[in-house]
């Protein structure tokens, strides 16, 4: 069963073009992928079965299993496809996995449906595997690489095993122009594995990763300033912004259920510039690691440990956020009006480059420009306490429906809210980032925003809110 596939691929795994090609989006993935097929000691390619297939919420999925003996005895198939379809909807949602790539299949001591099937057949191994696209989970085979503590696996889809690609000559060093690439690459990879769920904690320590290879090379190199962005560019983007074309707004109820479908839209430009999900009141489809993930993103990101901690976060970014300090920038005549003795040079820095920021951006921004970011990622914030446990669904609906009647009052239609946010992020990036980074991310949003805008796009299937018919209690 299936020995031809197993064969062609065993053949393309020793190639880094193979994954270059299946990755090619990712060449850090790419380079991780090889080196861990390659130098495991104990690595192979097995048959799947298939025990379970359908969709949850949009989301294909297929149950696999296989064993690393080969392929599974008849019996031992009815067997493990009889406990399989036993399990709930709910209970097959918080196992799904991306399959593109590498992942733990089990772990000791975690309590989850297939876990607990696993120890009842013990050296058969489950996964769930789930994407947007149903050609991902065809997978007719998994690659392992296995040692004494654990086991990652790779559910491959059929459409790499007999994808064609350019071979490369040489070994993987190939790939490494110098010292500087390679570490860079296993910089990139640490932070991206890490901070997966936060990408603005990834730009800042790529960012720092950089200055500090950069401090080894010879002086005199060029500064990539010439690929920035100017602010009568950035003006510009923003009025484009505000001239797209959106739908007419509606009128709803107050305790209309579209206030909350609504308010978590205002998170669609963060959600969607980390991988999440810019619908639905949770972030994330839900899987223990992907919870786990969540968790450490909290506490990384944003110092939060508690419940007690999430709320306290929350209230700061509806009272003051960075909308406090910016309307001090707003009103103030030169920067050195936001200048204290105290600060260190580092601080007078960024002091003087946020205010040049507001000043030269004041043609398109009043003083509530910034609650568009504030507001937007205290949405994400507040789902992701969903997520996590932090809150209760009732409690994050009351915290989504206040914070869109706070969006409401300040902003007229998504054209307005979207120039506000693209103009957050440039007001957060621009300090902290090299000019051209800065533009970067600005123009990446900006990429985003317009999506949401396009027909089909989030925001323009689900029009703005005008008003709301009852009066408030």
């Amino acid at each position: 069963m299936y020995e031809a596939e197993i064969e062609e691929l065993k053949e393309k795994l020793e190639d880094p073009a193979f994954y270059k090609a299946v990755f090619r989006d990712n060449p850090q993935e790419a380079s991780y992928h090889y080196t861990e097929y390659t130098e495991a000691a104990n690595r192979g390619v097995v048959p799947n079965v298939i025990l379970r297939e359908g969709a949850l919420e949009g989301v294909w999925y297929r149950i696999l299993a296989f064993s690393l003996n080969g392929v599974l005895p008849e019996d031992i198939r009815i067997r493990a496809a009889g406990l399989v379809g036993k399990l709930s909807e709910d209970e097959i949602a918080k196992e799904l996995s991306d399959p593109k790539g590498f992942t733990y299949v089990f772990e000791d001591g975690e309590e989850n449906a297939l876990s607990a099937i696993y120890r009842s057949m013990n050296g058969i191994y489950f996964l769930a595997a789930a994407s947007g696209d149903p050609e991902e989970i065809s997978c007719p085979v998994t690659v392992y690489v296995a040692d004494d503590d654990e086991l990652q696996i790779w559910p491959v889809a059929g459409k790499y095993i007999h994808m064609e690609y350019e071979k490369e000559d040489g070994e993987c060093e190939a790939w490494e122009p110098d010292l500087f690439g390679l570490l860079g690459t296993v910089m990139d990879q640490a932070i991206e594995t890490k901070y997966a769920q936060d990408p603005d904690m990834q730009r800042e320590l790529k960012q720092r990763a950089r200055e500090l290879m950069q401090s080894f090379e010879e002086p005199g190199e060029e500064s990539d300033d010439w690929a920035a962005m100017t602010f009568e560019e950035y003006r510009d983007v923003i009025s484009e912004v505000r001239a797209l074309p959106e739908r007419d707004p509606v009128r709803f109820r107050r305790k209309d259920p579209y206030l909350i479908q609504f308010a978590v839209l205002l998170s669609a430009p963060a959600a969607k510039g980390s991988g999440c999900l810019t619908e639905g009141l949770e972030p994330d489809i839900h899987t223990p690691s992907r919870e786990a993930k969540a968790r450490n993103y909290l506490k990384e990101a944003w110092e939060i440990e508690s419940r007690e901690d999430l709320i306290d976060t929350l209230d700061w970014l509806f009272k003051a956020g960075q909308t406090e300090d910016y309307r001090l920038y707003y009103e103030a005549g030169s920067p050195e009006d936001m200048i204290s003795d105290d600060m260190d040079e580092q601080e007078r820095r960024i002091a003087r480059l946020e205010y040049t920021v507001v000043r030269e951006m004041k043609e398109v921004t009043d003083r509530n420009t910034l609650l568009a970011w504030d507001l937007g990622r205290a949405v994400l914030l507040a789902r992701w306490g969903c997520y996590t446990g932090l809150l209760t669904g009732r409690e994050t609906e009351q915290i989504l429906r206040d914070t869109a009647l706070g969006i409401l009052s300040v902003f007229g239609s998504w054209r307005e809210y979207g120039a506000a946010y693209l103009f957050g992020a440039l007001y957060w990036s621009y300090p902290d980032s090299s000019k051209a980074e800065a533009s970067e991310y600005f123009i990446d949003l900006f990429h985003l925003i317009q999506g949401f805008l396009a027909e089909g796009g989030e925001w323009s299937r689900n029009p703005w809110i005008e008003g709301l018919t009852d009066p408030e209690e």
